[in-house]
């Protein structure tokens, strides 16, 4: 599930760090985060799912760079061509949506916590 796509809309650069989500229900478990490039992907991978059994058309994130681990900067004003991507592994039946982004991020020397409005709803029917 691909984390929405981040603004600087400060006058400085910002410096992302580290990104998670908040809040996992009952069956689900974070297998990790990865950070991937518009411009290495083919686009923004919203929605984005991988299962153990590909079908055409099927992108595997696995053959692009991972930015994941290494900060990278947004300038000021700018849409970040970069997004984050946290792998879920379904442990159970999940009943509740999945809730709440954060964001590390430095800026002029300083560190802050941003909490982002998201929210994933598994369907499981």
């Amino acid at each position: 599930m691909a984390f929405p796509l981040t603004r600087n809309i400060s006058k400085q650069a910002v410096s992302v760090t580290g990104v998670r989500l908040l809040s996992i229900p009952a069956g689900g478990k974070v297998l990790g985060y990865s950070v991937y490039s518009v411009k290495d992907t083919p686009g923004y991978r919203l929605g984005y799912q991988e299962t153990s059994h590909p079908t055409a058309g099927d992108v595997d994130l696995d053959k692009y760079p991972n930015y994941a681990g290494h900060p990278y900067t947004i300038k000021p004003g700018v849409l970040s061509d970069k997004y984050a991507v946290v792998r879920l592994k379904v442990t159970g039946k999940v009943t509740k949506p999945i809730t709440g982004c954060e964001a590390d991020y430095t800026r002029a020397g300083r560190t802050y916590h941003q909490t982002l409005t998201c929210r994933f709803q598994l369907d499981m029917a």
